[in-house]
């Protein structure tokens, strides 16, 4: 027992020399080393990213500063100029407030693992990341750029037309979200065509402000195209852009109007409506009453108006008093009114409610037939019946569309009907009738209509959704309103207008430039002046690399003047998308100058690339071209470099060996500037295989001989040639031999091996007995015969 006891008190004191202590301090010390390795590298890369920011902004300002000093001296441009200038600033700032958010370093905790491979785990990828690049293969560090999410407006005009007074002049405001923060800017239209013509800027005549709102100041000189034009806001981000619909502005000359309480009468028993009466009747398209008011004891007092108690608002803004008695006789109410242009909120004067006994003729209409009402979706309503001194013993019914509503004894409060109205459908729309059914008097019906606006709302089908590259995307509109009303779409792509006015529009081949925002518009008519708009935001994932249509229309030859031969730089530069991150290497005439370039990561997602080439002698000249490659595909692009004037120069061509019978390409690399002519030319025949007017010509043969081809090329300014030599080989082979013989002794055997090759094989026969042998050799171009 003892011996065992001083056994694990022994291990007990020596705990700390057990292996696995080794390990997991060795452990600590690599992984310490990882780290500081990964931070340094993630250092250096981030100052390399911000100084490729800063140059490429000081690149930009320099290139708008040249054409603002050209222009000004030659006195040589226009508004639109002007236009596109500032568009290009604001752009340029926006892309430096933004390039230095997007860069996000993730948790190191999250993505280093000493134990497994390092994988990413797949439910984080695609959905938010744009771009994730491992730094360190060991430490497994990945620096991340996020999708930027597209703009969505917050605070919009939601009307099509905008009244506003000249004195006091107009605001539009306009608030949009998205990551980043959206760029807003306003456009004005041109005539009849809704689209954005004119960048608007502050002026004498507007403000713009960085928030996004555009005033309109008062103003005494009329400009149509300024004070009634139409005008979009648009809010952009590296995603894409959306825009508004127009708003139309209609100023007007201040003038007065009233307002008055009218028809201050009712009968007891029964219910009293006062309407207030707007004059002259055109001001009520901006003077709405919002209110009534009752003077008690010299005390001014705003009526709670709710249904089901004794004072209620009417849709129409009338006021309805209940159960009159004696003691209402004599009491004073006033309207309210606001003025929406310049938002001055008066009352009326005013006036005593009159009190007079049930008609002893029975029940009268208090109101007009057919009296219109108008309320908005969702709304709690009351319908008055418009009969007064109706009987006790009466039956009172209400009516819809000429049919009866039945259960309606929860509706009812003083024989006016309550409704509460859809939110979503304008069901509730129709013609109402309040009918008295009475033996002594007979059949009495108070009719009206009622109209409910339904808010226009549109939706799209598709909501911000990720597709894989080459696959098809159908975006369906749809809209609240009834299907019966003439109606028409309008689509948007970054603000674009899109050929179609279907409800639905399909994208087959999804690339890189169906990327970003998209809208659908809903316009019932150009006098109506409600709309809607739906948006979404398309990214495309999976995707090959991709070069940005601005660089493929540009011209693949740069022009070097002879004069600046000695000191040129040229920065060749390439913007490309792809996903996942592409390797990108660039050559020269078809050899690697740079394996794996430098990439920086833009708000936008896309990639950018350069490289800086100094041209200080023809040796510079030629074909650069970079080769983009990831796991879904490649693309190339490239750049000749010529000297103005240039009489053509030719890269080296080496010799080249091949196989008798193998398909092989020579390639010959030439620059000059003009018109650069390029032939292959067979030196044994003097033929000319092949011609081309770019470089690189190619020549492509099988040859069973070895010979040489001249490239030659020629322009105004001179020619040029270089010759390539190619060799065949033709590897030893035996072609055909004395097959196997029976002879007789004695008899003379007759042996012969028929082999090819270059002229350096050897061919033997060789005799197992160790006998002489009499050798007939005989040798014709690339073949011996051995008997």
């Amino acid at each position: 027992m003892i011996f065992f006891y001083d056994i694990l008190l022994n291990k007990t004191q020596n705990q700390n020399e057990h292996i696995l202590f080794n390990r997991i301090n060795q452990w600590e010390k690599e992984s310490i080393y990882k780290i500081e390795q990964t931070a340094k590298e993630a250092r250096i890369e981030l100052h390399q990213i911000l100084d490729n920011i800063i140059d490429h902004g000081k690149k930009s300002l320099n290139k708008i500063s040249s054409e603002l000093r050209q222009a000004r001296e030659f006195d040589n441009f226009f508004e639109n100029d002007l236009t596109q200038w500032i568009q290009k600033l604001n752009n340029l700032r926006t892309e430096i407030k933004y390039s230095t958010r997007i860069i996000n370093v993730n948790n190191i905790d999250h993505y280093i693992d000493i134990e497994n491979d390092g994988s990413i785990e797949k439910d984080q990828t695609m959905t938010e990341w744009i771009i994730r690049r491992e730094v360190d293969k060991q430490s497994k560090s990945v620096v991340t750029i996020y999708h930027p999410t597209g703009p969505s407006f917050v605070s919009i005009i939601s009307t099509k037309q905008k009244l506003y007074y000249n004195n006091l002049g107009v605001r539009l405001d306009c608030s949009a979200i998205g990551t980043p923060s959206p760029v807003l800017t306003w456009f004005r239209t041109n005539g009849s065509d809704d689209r954005p013509s004119t960048f608007v800027q502050s002026s004498e005549f507007i403000d713009v402000f960085e928030n996004g709102t555009l005033f309109i100041r008062p103003f005494r000189d009329y400009s149509k195209s300024i004070h009634a034009g139409k005008y979009i806001c648009r809010a952009e981000n590296p995603s894409g852009s959306i825009q508004t619909t127009p708003i139309q502005l209609k100023p007007q000359i201040y003038d007065t109007y009233e307002i008055e309480v009218k028809n201050t009468y009712g009968y007891k028993q029964s219910s009293a409506i006062l309407s207030c009466e707007i004059s002259p009747p055109s001001a009520s398209s901006y003077v709405h009453i919002i209110g009534w008011l009752e003077k008690v004891n010299n005390q001014i007092i705003q009526l709670d108006l709710q249904p089901k108690t004794k004072y209620n608002l009417l849709s129409n803004k009338n006021l309805i008093i209940h159960n009159i008695t004696d003691s209402d006789d004599n009491r004073t109410y006033a309207c309210i009114a606001n003025n929406e242009m310049d938002n001055d909120t008066r009352y009326s004067r005013f006036k005593s409610l009159r009190v007079r006994d049930r008609s002893p003729f029975g029940p009268e209409l208090s109101i007009p037939n057919n009296t219109e009402y108008r309320a908005q979706a969702g709304d709690l309503i009351e319908l008055p019946c418009g009969i007064s001194s109706i009987s006790t013993h009466a039956r009172i019914s209400w009516w819809k569309n000429g049919i009866e509503i039945e259960n309606i004894s929860e509706k009812l409060y003083n024989n006016s009907l309550i409704l509460q109205l859809s939110h979503i459908s304008s069901n509730d729309s129709g013609n109402y009738a309040c009918r008295i059914d009475d033996e002594l008097s007979g059949r009495l019906i108070s009719s009206m209509s009622l109209k409910v606006n339904v808010p226009i709302q549109c939706r799209m089908s598709v909501q911000e959704a990720n597709f894989n590259a080459g696959s098809k995307a159908k975006l369906i509109c749809t809209s609240n309103l009834i299907k019966s009303i003439p109606t028409q779409w309008q689509w948007y792509h970054n603000s674009n207008r899109i050929s179609t006015n279907n409800d639905r529009y399909s994208i087959n081949n999804l690339t890189r430039e169906h990327m970003g925002m998209y809208q659908c518009c809903y316009i019932i008519s150009s006098s109506d002046s409600n709309a809607c708009c739906a948006q979404t935001q398309l990214r495309v994932i999976n995707s090959p690399p991709f070069i940005l249509p601005d660089q493929q229309t540009n011209s693949n030859v740069i022009i070097i003047s002879s004069k600046d031969i000695s000191h040129v730089s040229i920065d060749l530069n390439l913007t490309i998308y792809a996903d996942p991150i592409p390797i990108i290497d660039l050559y020269k005439d078809d050899q690697q100058l740079i394996s794996n370039n430098q990439i920086d990561y833009l708000p936008s997602g896309d990639i950018f690339t350069h490289y800086r080439i100094h041209v200080s002698n023809l040796n510079d000249t030629g074909l650069y071209e970079y080769r983009v490659k990831n796991s879904f595909g490649s693309i190339t692009f490239s750049k000749h470099i010529n000297i103005e004037g240039q009489k053509p120069f030719i890269k080296p061509i080496s010799n080249l060996t091949i196989v008798t019978g193998k398909k092989f390409t020579l390639a010959c690399y030439a620059s000059g500037q003009p018109n650069l002519e390029l032939k292959w030319i067979d030196d044994r025949t003097k033929q000319v295989i092949n011609t081309s007017l770019t470089s690189p010509i190619l020549l492509t043969s099988i040859n069973t001989q070895s010979n040489m081809y001249i490239c030659q090329a020629k322009n105004l300014y001179g020619d040029n040639f270089i010759k390539a030599y190619v060799k065949i080989q033709i590897p030893s082979k035996i072609l055909s031999l004395t097959s196997n013989k029976i002879i007789k002794i004695n008899e003379t055997l007759n042996i012969y091996c028929l082999a090819e090759g270059d002229n350096q094989f050897e061919l033997k026969i060789k005799n197992p007995l160790s006998k002489n042998l009499n050798m007939i050799e005989t040798n014709y171009n690339y073949r011996r015969n051995l008997s």
